[in-house]
């Protein structure tokens, strides 16, 4: 018994008395003293158990789970992390929402058109308001902009600027100022467009960055969001167009 301990001591595997407690949370792979570690964004180090798929130093993962103590041989860490599942995180945080609480900027929606948490102001099309996403990573930059919940063929300019604003914006509210980088001009097909998007040639060999003249790894900030056309005279007139959520990228 002594021996098979000691052997799975050595391996990271052997587990000391600690409850599992339940995990979910966006973390970031990271190069540890002597092996790979996971950084969640809540705080602490964990060392990941059964992970479905290599795990590459930098990455941005959302991962479901479970944490308790144990021995390893990495001599670092908060416990073992036994990963249940792997999906896409965000690499933004969103802010800037239409949806009437204000938490993050003072300026309403124009006409009382409130959309829901984590959209913008809504339109005539669709009371929840647009929306803004982002997948990828920062560093190396592999960063995709979604926009998803506009007009169905709306035209869409997906946009950059260096510093906060909040203000009226057509029928939404922009939350950001100083210079404006319009990155790509899009048709919306089904209501949503990404840029990047390798579909198309003129983004084939493009990143975010590259385009929007910022540094991987700098520790710059930069903030974005998508303009839409809401081609209705009707609604929260004279305005036909809007704006979707913010997202703030430090790069």
């Amino acid at each position: 018994m002594r021996s098979l301990l000691l052997t799975l001591s050595f391996l990271g595997l052997a587990p000391v008395a600690a409850a599992q407690v339940p995990f979910s949370d966006c973390v970031t792979i990271v190069q540890g003293v002597s092996c790979i570690l996971i950084s969640p964004d809540s705080g602490g180090l964990y060392i990941p158990q059964n992970a479905p798929q290599p795990l590459v130093v930098g990455e941005r993962w959302f991962i479901t789970g479970t944490t308790d103590g144990c021995i390893s041989f990495c001599l670092q860490g908060n416990g073992c992390l036994d990963i249940a599942t792997m999906t896409g995180c965000s690499p933004a945080t969103s802010f800037c929402s239409g949806d009437g609480l204000l938490t993050d900027h003072t300026t309403p929606c124009p006409c009382g058109n409130n959309g829901i948490t984590g959209n913008g102001c809504a339109h005539s099309f669709s009371a929840s308001g647009s929306n803004l996403a982002a997948t990828g990573n920062t560093n190396p930059d592999t960063v995709q902009l979604q926009s998803s919940n506009t007009p169905v063929t709306s035209f869409t300019l997906f946009m950059q600027h260096d510093a906060l604003g909040d203000a009226l914006f057509h029928d939404g509210v922009l939350c950001a100022s100083g210079t404006l980088i319009r990155l790509r001009g899009r048709g919306a097909v089904g209501g949503a467009c990404a840029f990047p998007d390798s579909n198309f040639p003129n983004d084939a060999t493009l990143t975010l960055s590259q385009r929007g003249q910022v540094t991987p790894g700098s520790g710059a900030v930069r903030y974005y969001a998508a303009f839409y056309r809401n081609a209705s005279t009707t609604f929260c007139p004279p305005a036909t167009a809007n704006v979707s959520n913010g997202l703030t990228l430090v790069w």
